[in-house]
């Protein structure tokens, strides 16, 4: 299974924008253009997404 890679780009209005790729060259490709349109390099982040079984058990207390 391939793992996408993430671009996580944060603006003023806190609101982070996020776009997934196949290929580490696709992301490189969507970062110049970003750099280009005058974003700072300091606002991009990038990751990879890590696949997880995760199991969650919650208890719940009722009150009468």
């Amino acid at each position: 299974m391939q793992r996408k890679i993430l671009v996580i780009t944060s603006s003023l209005a806190g609101l982070p924008t996020v776009s997934e790729f196949k290929t580490k060259e696709d992301a490189k490709e969507q970062i110049k253009k970003l750099i280009q349109k005058g974003i700072s390099q300091n606002v991009i982040r990038i990751a990879q997404e890590i696949s997880m079984n995760i199991e969650i058990q919650v208890d719940v207390k009722f009150e009468e």
